[in-house]
């Protein structure tokens, strides 16, 4: 294990020969970098609360705009926005007051992923599923939750023709679900459909090496602001989750590149995946994994790092370890306010050691 401090010196300039990007010095002065070609296998910086987990988040916002990386990464505490001094960025909100409004339709988002924002069970789902099916036949667009509301009267009304077509449909699991829709109105989740349509795309700009002022060459930092979206957990994983199979859907194939195409942040990872519905938190995981050979690094961020084994990143490769004492895991203290950097593989934790493994911090450092 490695531990290293978060360097005060000016952010190195981003081209196209850039390798790596530094996000630390150890206590004698030495460079820690993360190689480009491995950002895309994802990563963890945890530790307590006013350890410097926000910060570090920030300091790899920068250097990856710096490198001409897209980054997404949701503003939790409206501590990121600081970034839009000397950086490119692109603000977004779901609620359209504090940012661009990202926008889909209710028949893009599909049965699957509305029913889990809506907490239905396996019955009620299959009723979802019947209404989307009956919506595509009959050519009935639904853009809005008001859409799909009507399409659900319309379904009970005929309740007993479209039970004789496509299966049993009962009037109380049409029922959870518009209760359900009134829940989630409540939250401001109808915000989340409309028009115009977004673009999973319009996240992924990177300013040319022609561009005026001094954003020549640097990615856009796309900022999400989350202070609402805390507050309802359900409706941000679900969120979260459509970003991702979009992208899953839209990017190709590119296996291991010389940089990511973007970096998609999880910050305060312990808060969104505490009260998710188990379901949900598998399927995130598993679009994680996929997305990582089109091109996307998801580095998260997390209070604890036992939660955080269970969270989308418990595979990544590369760790960091915010704490305020340096208190390592088996007691011994190391510099006041390390940013300790450990070994995925053999998870060794002995203060000055560098593993030998393919995701060391040897490796890290080079």
């Amino acid at each position: 294990m490695v531990t290293a401090r978060l360097a005060a010196a000016p952010l190195s300039v981003g081209d196209s020969q850039m390798r790596s990007i530094t996000i630390g010095r150890t206590p004698a002065g030495s460079p820690v970098a993360l190689p480009l070609r491995l950002a895309n296998r994802h990563g963890l910086v945890t530790g307590a609360t006013g350890t410097g987990k926000t910060v570090t988040l920030q300091r790899l916002a920068e250097e990856f705009s710096a490198a001409g990386v897209p980054v997404f990464a949701a503003d939790v505490k409206g501590d990121l926005s600081g970034i839009a001094t000397e950086f490119p960025v692109a603000f977004w909100d779901i609620f359209g007051a504090h940012g661009l409004p990202i926008r889909t339709s209710v028949q893009e988002m599909g049965a699957g992923l509305l029913s889990r924002m809506l907490g239905l069970n396996p019955t009620q789902e299959g009723a979802m599923e019947i209404c989307f099916r009956k919506a595509e036949e009959d050519r009935a667009f639904m853009l809005t939750l008001d859409d799909l509301r009507w399409s659900l009267n319309d379904m009970l009304e005929d309740r007993e023709a479209v039970s004789k077509r496509y299966g049993n449909v009962t009037a109380s699991s049409i029922s959870a679900i518009q209760r359900n829709l009134l829940a989630l109105e409540a939250q401001g989740g109808d915000r989340l459909f409309g028009e115009p349509p977004f673009d999973i795309m319009d996240l992924m700009q990177t300013y040319g090496p022609d561009s005026p002022g001094n954003w020549s060459g640097k990615g856009v930092v796309n900022l999400l602001h989350a202070d609402k979206l805390m507050e309802a957990p359900k409706l941000y994983a679900t969120f979260l989750l459509w970003l991702l199979t979009e992208l899953f859907r839209r990017m190709p194939e590119v296996g291991d590149l010389a940089k990511p195409k973007l970096v998609f942040f999880f910050d305060e990872a312990h808060l969104l995946f505490t009260d998710a519905p188990k379901p949900l938190v598998q399927k995130i995981e598993r679009l994680v994994r996929l997305v990582r050979s089109k091109g996307v690094g998801v580095p998260t961020s997390s209070r604890s790092r036992r939660p955080t084994c269970r969270t989308p990143c418990s595979n990544s490769s590369a760790r960091a370890w915010r704490t305020q004492c340096g208190r390592t895991r088996r007691g011994r203290c190391a510099p006041s306010g390390p940013l300790p950097i450990r070994c995925a593989r053999t998870r060794r934790s002995k203060p000055g050691t560098l593993c030998r493994s393919s995701v060391s911090a040897r490796r890290l450092s080079r």
